[in-house]
């Protein structure tokens, strides 16, 4: 797991925003897109350490944050 800690914090240094929107997966039955932030992607893939490091990182912002909604079109 350390592995997407690195790669995280490579694309962050590059100039990734962790709260851009993206494609993190797809529905089980329906195969729609799973549109999410890097948070919801930790999450959504079980990557616990990473998601531990996001939330730690990034807690003032997280308020903001926690409520977005997506609508499924």
């Amino acid at each position: 797991m350390r592995g997407n800690i690195d790669i995280f914090k490579v694309l962050v240094d590059a100039g990734a925003n962790i709260w851009d929107l993206g494609h993190i997966g797809f529905t089980r039955k329906r195969k729609n897109t799973i549109i999410g932030t890097a948070l919801a992607a930790a999450a959504y893939h079980g990557h616990y350490k990473l998601l531990r490091e996001l939330i730690k990182k990034n807690d003032a912002s997280l308020e903001d944050h926690v409520n977005m909604q997506c609508s499924e079109h």
